[in-house]
């Protein structure tokens, strides 16, 4: 996390910069896409935690 914010500090969302992962290699991509799909990450794998313990022991959202 550290990190993270070291390297985005200070820079605009609109700041863009090329993805160099495979799948994806190349793509251009703003600071704002990439905070966001972080976000929406974030929230799915815990809409999924919610799923396991509602499952486990009938609680959500603890």
């Amino acid at each position: 996390m550290a990190r993270g914010r070291e390297l985005i500090a200070g820079r605009p969302l609109e700041a863009t910069d090329r993805i160099a992962r495979r799948a994806y290699a190349g793509l251009e991509v703003s600071l704002r896409r990439v905070l966001l799909h972080t976000i929406e990450e974030y929230a799915r794998r815990n809409g999924h935690a919610d799923i396991l313990r509602e499952r486990i022991g009938g609680v959500t959202g603890a």
